[in-house]
């Protein structure tokens, strides 16, 4: 009575004999029915490390194999993925890449990107950032804000005091002495104006001349102080005024000229005057 031959073999006929027996199928081959004639190759996608196999096993998740009839499958390339029984592996998309925990193409996080062809996701380098997931490249941070370090998720803005005028910064400088930047996020310093100074580096707001004293022209560092026989009643001012018939000033940063005592006086002025009085006469006879 003839047996069939086994799942995993196949039957030969014995060139002496002219007997029929069965073999193993032989590795990369299988044999998936009872009294096969013959082995078959293990498809794309498969391998059969042993003989004698009923069937191929499928390549495992990120394995691959494209040949028939393979013993083994080969693992994919950094950053390409396969699922189960895959004759090929298929690159991350741009924004993505291959987590080691899940060993799938995950979105890069914010702070890095992938551009397409990438082999990961990499920290946005500084002057940079990247506000959202599956970034495809990071953004250069605008004019008036920073970054400081690698991997950021969003930029700074500038303080008030200090400004960025190019985009891509990695710090904000300080304001001259002269200028100031009143908001955050300033592209510039603005300067002072006349009656106003900033004597430091990184101010926020200019400071008014203190009554007595003056300054004359923008981005000043100083205030000046009133000359003898001038005066500056208010903050702020940007010259001081002359003293007038009948008042003198006999000291420097006054803010008020004095009137002169019964029995004395200070005349008119000449057109070119810069100065006024600096003290009252006596009047002839008095």
């Amino acid at each position: 009575m003839c047996t069939q031959c086994a799942l995993g073999s196949h039957s030969v006929r014995n060139g002496t004999s002219g007997a029929t027996v069965c073999t193993a199928c032989a590795i990369g081959h299988y044999a998936d029915a009872m009294g096969s004639p013959q082995c078959l190759l293990c498809a794309p996608g498969s391998f059969a490390p042993t003989t004698g196999q009923s069937a191929c096993t499928a390549c495992a998740i990120n394995y691959h194999q494209s040949e028939q009839g393979a013993t083994t499958c080969v693992a994919c390339a950094s950053n390409t993925v396969a699922v189960a029984g895959s004759s090929s592996c298929t690159p991350c998309g741009a924004g993505t890449s291959l987590s080691v925990d899940t060993l799938t193409c995950v979105p890069c996080a914010p702070g890095t990107s992938a551009a397409a062809g990438s082999s990961r996701c990499v920290p946005c380098l500084q002057g940079f950032y990247s506000n959202t997931s599956a970034a495809l490249e990071c953004m250069r941070a605008p004019a008036g804000v920073y970054t400081s370090m690698e991997g950021a998720s969003a930029a700074t803005l500038c303080a008030v005091g200090r400004f960025a005028a190019s985009t891509g910064a990695t710090v904000c400088l300080a304001c001259a002495s002269g200028t100031y930047a009143a908001a955050p996020a300033s592209t510039a310093c603005e300067p002072v104006s006349a009656g106003f100074f900033a004597n430091g580096t990184g101010s926020s707001a200019p400071v008014s001349c203190a009554a007595g004293s003056f300054s004359d022209k923008a981005a000043s560092t100083t205030c000046t102080s009133c000359a003898i026989g001038t005066y500056a009643s208010t903050p702020a001012a940007g010259s001081c005024k002359l003293a007038l018939p009948g008042h003198y000033v006999n000291v420097t940063g006054a803010s008020a000229p004095v009137s002169c005592a019964v029995g004395r006086w200070s005349g008119a002025l000449a057109p070119s005057a810069v100065v006024g009085a600096s003290e009252c006469l006596i009047c002839p006879g008095f």
